[in-house]
């Protein structure tokens, strides 16, 4: 047969299928919606279970790396933060860890514009960044030098540099004005980069606070965030061990301060997701997979059903239809399981050809015939 009349005759049972189609409205939207339901509930869990659990987060190995956490039982703190000496003591102490840094988030005014604005920040040890496995994507980050010269310098986030600045790549060596101070900004994070939360807006070394001498002198002040990257070779389990007891001796040696004192470390993404989160997003996960498997089941029962239902239909045609027209009857079947968007669509066919195998091998038998 020539092409064109192929085209035609395709062309012919596709404008037939859609009639039927059209021809049941309550049909047709019950059977594109059901597998829609489930598909789309199974897109939603699955970006949030790609956000919370398989997307990497953008730091260097970040399953080295620990939140630490003072806890005192008795008095029924479980994760509060460290004091600065405590966490010198640690340091200079610990096998497990490759690096300890610290950070306080804080709030600061900006000063010098036309109105002051409160801003989210935080007060970041100097090694903080490349115990993160971190660069900025402008400039350079504070070095411990900064740090001990009391440098009046910050490094921007990458959302407060647009917004502030027009992100201009001239940024560095500019100033803002921080309590009524002026800083030089040396740096920008990259636009992923966020810690110790979401809101920071703009880091600086801790020894510029007023209260740092203070600070650092009181054993019972808990200010600070620590995070730890394990050496190679270490697991969180010998961590745990060394902690506690380097727990025993801060409280023997300090116990006014540190009585009942427990070291608690947390793997950073369980500190970010929730111990029990990732078992729930995945139960979740399963049960919209069977909802959906459900809704593809449902579809075809229902296309089982209006196919017995036009069984005499389906052979009145096939006995009237030209040879290449045997898959025309199939053609709304079909074409209705394309519409649904239902990944199964080769299922659907399948039905077809199960549901109208005489009518195909009618088909055939005609075509070899002519042939």
């Amino acid at each position: 047969m020539p092409w064109r009349t192929l085209t035609a005759v395709f062309w012919q049972d596709v404008h037939y299928a859609f009639r039927r189609l059209r021809g049941n409205w309550t049909f047709t939207f019950v059977v594109a919606l059901t597998p829609a339901l489930g598909t789309g509930a199974n897109t939603a869990m699955f970006s949030i279970l790609n956000a919370v659990l398989l997307r990497p987060l953008p730091l260097k190995n970040p399953d080295r790396l620990l939140m630490l956490w003072t806890a005192f039982p008795a008095a029924g703190v479980n994760e509060d933060r460290t004091s600065g000496l405590n966490v010198e003591d640690l340091t200079r102490e610990s096998r497990s860890f490759e690096d300890v840094g610290i950070a306080d988030p804080v709030t600061i005014t900006l000063t010098g514009g036309p109105e002051a604005t409160r801003v989210s920040a935080a007060a970041a040890s100097a090694n903080l960044f490349p115990l993160l496995g971190v660069a900025p994507a402008i400039g350079r980050t504070y070095t411990p030098e900064d740090e001990q010269r009391r440098e009046r310098v910050v490094v921007l986030s990458f959302g407060f540099w647009q917004r502030q600045f027009g992100a201009s790549l001239n940024v560095v060596n500019q100033t803002v004005e921080i309590d009524g101070a002026t800083a030089a900004i040396i740096g920008v994070m990259p636009a992923d980069f966020s810690f110790p939360d979401k809101q920071a807006q703009l880091w600086f070394p801790p020894t510029i606070l007023p209260s740092w001498d203070s600070r650092r002198e009181q054993r019972d002040e808990n200010d600070w965030l620590v995070i730890a990257r394990l050496r190679g070779g270490v697991t969180v389990r010998q961590a745990r061990s060394e902690l506690a007891a380097g727990a025993g001796r801060l409280a023997a040696s300090y116990p006014k301060a540190n009585r009942g004192l427990q070291l608690r470390a947390v793997p950073l993404l369980a500190q970010m997701t929730g111990e029990q989160t990732p078992v729930t997003l995945m139960v979740l996960f399963a049960a919209v997979g069977c909802v959906l498997l459900i809704a593809c089941l449902s579809v075809a029962n229902l296309l089982l059903a209006r196919s017995a239902a036009r069984s005499r239909e389906i052979a009145l045609h096939t006995a009237h239809c030209t040879r290449c027209q045997p898959f025309a009857a199939c053609a709304p079947v079909a074409c209705g399981k394309y519409i649904t968007g239902c990944p199964r669509r080769w299922f659907g066919l399948g039905l077809c050809s199960i549901e109208y195998r005489g009518c195909l091998v009618d088909g055939a038998a005609q075509y070899s015939a002519a042939g």
